[in-house]
């Protein structure tokens, strides 16, 4: 059975121009690498700080609801275009989600993991620069890791 990985972002606004270009471009390779097209689901969501939902204190709720429900099981991993806009309120998702599910694995990618991937605490891993090679090798390696735990297991 494959796994969902959910890439996401929150956009500055709304318009044709306002692409999640970045979580699209790993969201993509993840789809198509050797290492990870037979194990997972890519599903790709953006979020605009222009709709009124995702505006305000609770506006991380909302964003992890619609993760939460976008499919009918919940994710294994959920990989973050992380940049100056959206950093606060990606954070309180990926704690919210943590509280949530603690099994849910969150990544952090983009301009601020890249920056300072040291300060991406919230996170279970952090990926510095282009995401399309080390995404797919990072999921590969989880999903290798888990592979193994489940032989050793009586």
């Amino acid at each position: 059975m494959k796994k969902t990985v959910i890439f996401t972002t929150v956009l500055v606004e709304t318009s044709p121009q306002a692409l999640p270009l970045g979580a699209a471009c790993v969201a993509s390779a993840v789809a198509h690498s050797p290492l990870t097209k037979d194990s997972v689901d890519v599903k790709l969501l953006d979020f605009s700080r222009e709709e009124e939902k995702y505006q305000g204190e609770d506006a991380y709720l909302n964003i992890t609801e619609e993760i939460l429900s976008c499919d009918t099981k919940q994710p294994w991993a959920v990989c973050f275009s992380v940049y100056m806009w959206n950093r606060q309120v990606l954070t309180q998702v990926a704690k919210e989600l943590k509280k949530r599910n603690s099994q849910i694995i969150c990544i952090a990618g983009g301009p601020e993991a890249t920056a300072n991937p040291m300060s991406m605490t919230c996170f279970d891993f952090a990926v510095c620069g282009a995401g399309e090679i080390a995404v797919p090798e990072l999921l590969a390696k989880l999903l290798d890791s888990e592979k193994s735990d489940l032989k050793k297991k009586p």
